[in-house]
């Protein structure tokens, strides 16, 4: 019977919270040039809330190649599109409004269809 591989698990102390949102913009910056020189394309899955918002609005002072960036949301608040809450509607004023992401490449979830409807039209 085979065992299940052990998940290894390790922690990061971080002084600050303004030093775990600079750490988290390096590592964001590092992993889409590593995937653009190696693939030519960086696919990048959003969270949402307020917890990541630091991070965004961070990422809107960096050079990148934004030319290259696949955005898309891992989550999305049920609620009409130009909802304050919606994650999406973070997304755009924190960072992606700033930067010239092509409107093409900032895949939307549809959740204003309710959860059911949304990931179905999502997943096509």
């Amino acid at each position: 019977m085979m065992s299940e591989p052990r998940q290894v698990v390790r922690w990061h102390i971080y002084p600050s919270a303004n030093a775990v949102r600079q750490k988290a913009v390096t590592v964001v910056c590092r992993a889409a040039d590593e995937a653009i020189a190696r693939n030519g394309i960086f696919n990048l899955v959003l969270a949402g809330g307020t917890t990541p918002q630091a991070v965004y609005e961070s990422l809107r002072e960096v050079s990148a190649e934004w030319d290259k960036w696949q955005i898309w949301f891992g989550d999305e608040r049920c609620l009409p599109s130009d909802h304050p809450e919606r994650n999406s509607r973070m997304a755009r004023e924190a960072w992606l409004a700033h930067v010239p992401v092509p409107a093409g490449q900032i895949h939307l979830m549809s959740a204003e269809l309710c959860a059911k409807a949304g990931a179905a039209a999502y997943a096509v």
